[in-house]
């Protein structure tokens, strides 16, 4: 006899927490892990994000490089919101073709804003330096910063802030 816990047969339970295990161990870093990624997601989406192979390589790339830009300014990165389907996407009023439906964009906020723009753009003025991090999109808003990576990037850094100021 096979025991149940929720009403999953016990096998299928034990593979879905190995397929959880790994997916906590993919996604974590010094900085961040997939709470980061997925905090703003419902189970359905994760799940499906899990699914897709793009997605999922998106991911892991992202996390991989958001860390070594957290790293390298060595300022505390706090994620409002990582990856999105396109309905979460559309709630939050997300432009259609999001990056963030692509796991490649990330919004963050941070005490030390000065600090951070000065540094992405010492990053991003340096060609030999900017190939590191595949930075696509740097944006800077009022009260929180969107990044986004791409493996061809963009290097760029837009200001929409109300009253720019760096």
């Amino acid at each position: 006899m096979v025991g149940h816990c929720l009403g999953i047969p016990t096998p299928q339970l034990i593979h879905i927490f190995q397929k959880i295990l790994h997916i906590m161990a993919t996604f974590q870093t010094e900085h961040f892990n997939v709470h980061d990624i997925f905090h703003n997601c419902t189970s359905d989406e994760i799940l499906n994000a899990l699914d897709d192979f793009t997605i999922y390589h998106n991911l892991q790339f992202a996390l991989h490089h958001l860390e070594l830009l957290r790293t390298f300014v060595d300022i505390p990165f706090i994620v409002n919101s990582w990856y999105r389907d396109e309905p979460h996407n559309k709630r939050v009023g997300g432009v259609p073709n999001s990056q963030h439906m692509e796991g490649l964009a990330i919004d963050f906020r941070v005490k030390r804003k000065v600090e951070l723009i000065s540094n992405v753009k010492f990053i991003l003025y340096r060609p030999n330096l900017s190939k590191l991090f595949y930075i696509d999109q740097f944006i800077i808003y009022d009260t929180f910063f969107h990044i986004s990576f791409s493996q061809e990037p963009r290097c760029q850094i837009i200001d929409k802030r109300k009253n720019k100021k760096s």
